[in-house]
């Protein structure tokens, strides 16, 4: 009976292999199903079949040039999900099995690539790999161009403001092209620009300038910010809050008291500049008569025994009347007045001495009546000249 046992398990240990080989011949050598076992007699079977993968990416990439390429790949197990892998730090392949990246010039060369799919069994076939070598060159050659700012960071209000850009490229035949993110100003064609800030510019001004060659690379782009402050200075119009009457009246203007003292330095001086102003002829009024000599106060009496009046008293008669000239000749000051004035001063003394002369003292009331009459004389003849100077300037307008 033991011989029999024995003899039992060797043909069940048997029918074991026998299935095994069988089962090996099922399925292709590269999906072969690992049969463990354990000591004790316990066998665990792995059952899964690889994913499919497929891809056709190009083997040759350019820098500047987007390189685009799709992975398929699929689980062959019902119910299964499946994951794309990649070993480059070039891309990153999506889970769809997209591949999408512009190479650079850093990635020039040749370089080891390996797309994996992989499904969610647990199996060790559960992955698919598809290996290729990218090589990625220089189709695009260009220098850099160079732009180097030194504008001012600051600006005033209804001033000038102007800079001119430093750039460069060190390729032939490119020329540039300049833009900017502001409408405070246009940058032309030589790489300058020249504007004058208005009250709606005020504050500050963060701008972008960028230049870009006519080449078709990707490098042939420079950009560079600068800021720029535009305020009011003190003689551009407004007053601002930096700004006051003692520090920038050109701007803000005086105080009232200093406006006051400002218009009367004004009215002065233009009293003192402006001709006088011929108006409307008017006979001059003469000054008020002084009162005759009265003996009783000290005054030089009559000669008592002649009635004539002594030479002292017709001196003081005399400057008196050339006192009133004197008045006349102050209202109507011009050069022909004076001499008139000079002269009738003549007469009147030739007058007076010729009477002496002829041994007739004149009397004072004489006197009196005959400068009367001279006084009326040169104010009328002063009226008439007044008169002919009006029409004359009335012709001239």
């Amino acid at each position: 009976m033991k011989h029999l046992h024995s003899t039992s398990k060797l043909i069940v240990v048997f029918a074991i292999i026998i299935g095994s080989l069988f089962i090996l011949d099922l399925f292709p050598k590269q999906e072969r199903i690992d049969i463990s076992g354990a000591a004790s007699g316990s066998i665990v079977i792995c059952i899964n079949r690889k994913p499919d993968i497929n891809s056709s990416c190009n083997t040759t990439a350019t820098v500047s040039v987007g390189y685009n390429c799709t992975v398929n790949g699929s689980g062959r197990d019902s119910g299964q999900t499946i994951t794309f892998l990649d070993n480059t730090s070039l891309f990153n392949i999506s889970q769809t099995g997209g591949i999408n990246f512009t190479p650079i010039n850093a990635d020039i060369g040749n370089t080891s690539i390996e797309l994996r799919v992989e499904d969610n069994s647990s199996c060790a076939n559960n992955r698919s790999i598809n290996s290729f070598f990218l090589n990625i060159s220089s189709g695009c050659v260009n220098t850099v161009p160079t732009l180097n700012l030194s504008c001012n960071a600051s600006g005033s209000i209804n001033l000038n403001y102007s800079c001119i850009l430093n750039v460069s490229t060190e390729d032939d035949d490119q020329h540039l092209n300049y833009s900017t993110n502001t409408s405070i100003f246009e940058i032309n064609l030589t790489g300058g620009f020249n504007f004058t800030p208005v009250t709606d510019d005020l504050g500050e001004h963060s701008i972008l300038i960028t230049i870009a060659d006519n080449s078709t690379c990707s490098n042939n782009v420079t950009s560079k910010v600068f800021n720029l402050t535009l305020e009011r200075q003190c003689g551009d119009g407004g007053c601002d809050t930096n700004e006051s009457t003692t520090s920038c009246t050109e701007d803000c203007g005086t105080t009232a008291a200093e406006e006051a003292e400002k218009k009367k330095a004004t009215e002065s001086r233009r009293r003192t500049s402006r001709p006088k102003k011929i108006g409307k002829p008017s006979v001059s009024k003469p000054p008020p008569k002084k009162p005759l000599p009265d003996t009783s106060k000290g005054k030089p009496p009559l000669d008592k025994e002649s009635g004539l009046i002594d030479t002292g008293q017709l001196v003081g008669a005399a400057g008196n009347i050339l006192s009133r000239l004197t008045g006349v000749i102050k209202d109507n000051l011009t050069r022909p007045v004076i001499w008139i004035a000079v002269i009738l001063v003549i007469v009147l003394i030739i007058i007076i001495w010729r009477m002496r002369g002829k041994g007739k003292e004149p009397t004072f009331t004489n006197i009196m009546d005959e400068q009367k009459a001279k006084y009326k004389e040169v104010v009328d003849e002063l009226n008439a000249r007044k008169e002919k100077e009006m029409e004359k300037i009335k012709e001239n307008k």
